[in-house]
This record gives C-alpha cells, sequence and structure tokens, in this order.
C-alpha cells in the first residue's frame, strides 16, 4: 500500500468540519513558530499551543477511528 492510497483512505473518513479544523490547527501552529520571533505574538503561546491541541485532537481521533 502507497503513502497515497493510504492518505485516501484515511482522508475519506474527515467530514467538512474535521477539514476546517485542520486547517485551523495549522495556522495555529504556524502562529506558534512564528511567535518565537515577534514580540506581539509570543504573549499568547500557551493560549496558541491549547488551541492547537483543541482543534487537532478531533480530526486526528476521526482519521485514525
Amino acid at each position: 500500500m502507497g503513502l497515497m492510497s493510504w492518505i485516501d483512505k484515511k482522508s475519506g473518513k474527515l467530514s467538512a468540519w474535521d477539514i476546517a479544523f485542520v486547517k485551523l490547527g495549522t495556522m495555529i501552529f504556524g502562529l506558534i513558530i512564528g511567535a518565537f520571533f515577534p514580540v506581539l505574538i509570543k504573549q499568547y503561546v500557551i493560549l496558541l499551543i491549547v488551541l492547537f491541541i483543541l482543534f487537532s485532537t478531533k480530526s486526528l481521533y476521526a482519521a485514525f477511528k
């Protein structure tokens, strides 16, 4: 089984909401990485980590269920 067929099989289980949560999770992950550079975002790192975990958990659970 190739990588692409495995991804297609797993992503077929995701709803539109799950895909939206994946997008939000990756956006927040990018903000966390970016928080190590600018001062304005750095003060919200803990909040961003919590949001990343919340948005990513449901989608990962649905994909690997």
